[in-house]
């Protein structure tokens, strides 16, 4: 699989830290943000 790296504000990752390390629910960081992403796309794939 090819990658491409994007830039977020260093709040946001700060942000998604807490909850990947409070919720235990997501591997890391790039989990939480692979996933959400995903849900998102999910919406609009039917458009």
């Amino acid at each position: 699989m090819e990658y491409e790296k994007i830039e977020l504000p260093k709040d946001l990752i700060r942000s998604i830290k807490v909850i990947v390390d409070k919720t235990k629910i997501f591997a890391d960081e790039k989990d939480f943000i692979s996933q959400a992403i995903i849900k998102e796309i999910r919406k609009y794939k039917e458009i």
